[in-house]
Parts: C-alpha cells; sequence; structure tokens
C-alpha cells in the first residue's frame, strides 16, 4: 500500500501545481473570454480595432469625380436637386427577393455596392456603380459580378460598371450615369467614364 500512495505522490503534486497556475492565471484575468475577447458587463464582447481606411485607394482615387459629376448629371436630367449618394451600402438593402425567399436572400445577403445613388427625398434606388479593379478578373469576383448585375437586372436597379483608371473625367462619368438612367439619347452611349 505504501508503494501505491508513493505512485500517486508525483501526480498528485503535479495536479496540485497545475491548478495553483490555474487559480493564478484566472485572478489576473488571462483565462477570461478567449483570443480577441474582453469582458463587457458580465458577457462576453470581442476586442475591436478601427479601420485605418473605409475606402480602398482606387474608390478614393475615384470618389472626387464621382462628386463633381453629380451636379453635371442633375443638369443633363434636368432635376431640381443632385441624387443622394451613399457608399458600400448592403445589396439586401437595394434589393430584396420577390416574392421573398431564404435562397433569394443569401445571394445578396453578403454582398454590398460600392456607391448607390438614391432619389434625395425618399431614398429609391436610381444608380448602382461599381468600381471594377484587377480582382474583378479573378473566377470568383465575376461569378459575384454576374449575382450583383442579375439581381440588380431583375429589379430594375440600373448599374454603371467603371474600370478603376488612374484619373476619371466627371462629364464623361456624368454622361455615363445619365446614359444607365435613361435621361439621355442612347445615341451618345460609348465615351468612357
Amino acid at each position: 500500500m505504501g508503494q501505491f500512495i508513493n505512485a500517486l505522490s508525483v501526480p498528485l503534486a503535479l495536479l496540485a501545481m497545475l491548478g495553483v497556475v490555474w487559480l493564478i492565471l484566472w485572478k489576473l484575468g488571462l483565462l477570461k473570454g478567449g483570443a480577441g475577447k474582453a469582458e463587457d458587463g458580465g458577457r462576453q464582447a470581442y476586442v475591436y480595432r478601427a479601420q485605418p481606411a473605409v475606402f480602398s485607394d482606387g474608390e478614393r482615387a475615384f470618389l472626387p469625380a464621382l462628386r463633381a459629376a453629380l451636379p453635371l448629371l442633375t443638369k443633363i436630367a434636368g432635376a431640381s436637386e443632385p441624387p443622394m449618394l451613399l457608399a458600400h451600402v448592403r445589396l439586401a438593402d437595394v434589393v430584396t427577393p420577390e416574392p421573398f425567399s431564404r435562397g433569394g436572400l443569401a445571394v445578396v445577403s453578403q454582398k454590398h455596392v460600392d456607391f448607390l445613388l438614391c432619389e434625395p427625398v425618399t431614398t429609391r434606388p436610381l444608380l448602382v456603380i461599381e468600381l471594377d479593379g484587377a480582382s474583378h478578373g479573378s473566377e470568383r469576383q465575376r461569378d459575384r459580378d454576374a449575382a450583383k448585375d442579375a439581381a440588380c437586372r431583375s429589379a430594375g436597379v440600373p448599374m454603371l460598371r467603371v474600370a478603376v483608371a488612374g484619373a476619371y473625367r466627371p462629364e464623361a462619368l456624368a454622361q455615363a450615369m445619365a446614359e444607365r438612367l435613361g435621361k439621355v439619347a442612347a445615341g451618345s452611349a460609348g465615351r468612357r467614364a
């Protein structure tokens, strides 16, 4: 019996030491919430950091031309005020499946559009603007683009795709937006934004 107790004393001593280490770590708060989490009023909350920029480099370069094009579009379209410009809008907030279905919602719920022009009072979607960079050549991105295109076309929301460029002409961009909105004769189509 003495040998049995001696054989158990080493593992029991190790177990006791592990228990003390665990208790110390727990008291120090190093075992609460796991990696990337903090305590928030008794609930575990994730820890976040602010992004360095909301827009990509390409979107930041495009935005001044897009803003400059809006008054020109207003004049071309004969509107009394420019459309509202929104960015990074969830596609599911622009279009919804009709009749509603979870499958149809799944197609659009995890996607966003780069820019959206809305009617300023009602916020009715007028035009989706997608800025297509180098990533749009991948098969995965082409599939995502095709799903966005089909959803917008089905809902009757026109889309303008603009290739990423070194510079953009606000006049050409306004003309392209007006054409997509059906506000000018289609014969002037073909100018690059």
